[in-house]
């Protein structure tokens, strides 16, 4: 292995201009420049990077689906409801022969791995759980009065459950919540305080103040967010899409398996009652799942392919 070229592009505008160019400049480079090995990650570019390789591997890492995830957003209203409606068929049949046609499939997560063989009808190769490297400034939490929650969103905030968010504060006023990421509209309660988008250094900031960070995400293929926190010493409230494998088994956070608000502040108090020990195990995880097992991983299948 001589090098490696990383290719991060990054397009203003609406997903489908993103999506285009993006993959026009992929197959412009593929076929400009001989590769062995073409990792691709995301909805379509494994199609793209395998019709235009030139004897070259493709691997293709998938973080979620688009023909789940097309099924738990909220429809929006309008011009832009008949556009989606168009938009999501066309990724999800893009992603369905990214499956089909790499060389190496990767799932993040079992789930994920499921939803490819489910819809897609390929099996992915392996499975490597994204990982987080722990957090130099992690501290465990201690019983607090007045907990402080947090939660990660961003564009689709119904996909991410920030209505959930909302309703349960409402219902807690002894909690204080903080929304990263996602501009909320309308009145929101006293104990919520909206910052909206944040730096990645800035996230991993709040992350470090606050003493629990909640996720009721209606479809997620494996929550960084939820990595982060429990990097960082926070113990998670998460869906049963944003948890990660054995978080409660752990002792690392709470998983919800309904989209009720009062299920998430039964949730929320409950893990503030023990707040020290789900501290404890939120710190544990993160070191038992520490990014270097995801690196040497990828680096062995880089190696051997």
């Amino acid at each position: 292995m001589n090098g490696i070229t990383l290719m991060p592009i990054r397009v203003p505008g609406l997903i489908v201009a993103k999506q285009y160019a993006f993959n026009y400049e992929l197959m412009r480079m593929l076929r400009s420049t001989p590769y062995d090995i073409v990792h691709t990650h995301g909805d379509t570019g494994g199609f793209f990077a395998a019709s235009s390789r030139r004897r070259s591997t493709n691997i293709h890492t998938f973080h979620g689906t688009r023909a789940v995830s097309g099924m738990t957003s909220r429809q929006p209203p309008g011009w832009r409801r008949l556009a989606m409606g168009l938009v999501r068929p066309m990724l999800s049949n893009l992603e369905a022969l990214s499956a089909r046609h790499s060389d190496y499939r990767i799932a993040v997560a079992p789930k994920v791995a499921g939803e490819v063989l489910q819809h897609y009808g390929v099996a992915c190769d392996e499975v490597i759980q994204n990982e987080v490297e722990v957090n130099i400034d992690c501290h465990p939490r201690a019983r607090t009065f007045r907990p402080r929650v947090v939660a990660i969103t961003h564009r689709d905030r119904y996909g991410k459950g920030v209505d959930i968010v909302l309703e349960a504060a409402k219902m807690l006023p002894e909690f204080s919540f903080t929304i990263v990421g996602s501009v909320v509209d309308g009145n929101i309660p006293s104990n919520v305080r909206a910052v909206g988008e944040m730096s990645h250094r800035e996230v991993q900031t709040i992350l470090r103040d606050h003493d629990i960070l909640v996720s009721p995400s209606r479809y997620e293929g494996l929550s960084l967010a939820v990595l982060e926190a429990l990097a960082s010493g926070a113990p998670a409230v998460c869906s049963d899409q944003a948890a990660p494998p054995d978080l409660e088994q752990c002792g690392a956070g709470e998983v919800v398996r309904s989209d009720d608000p009062k299920d998430y502040i039964r949730a929320l108090v409950n893990l503030a009652g023990h707040l020290e020990d789900a501290s404890e195990g939120a710190m544990n995880y993160a070191r038992e799942h520490d990014g270097t097992r995801c690196i040497n991983r990828y680096t062995e299948l880089l190696m051997h392919l």
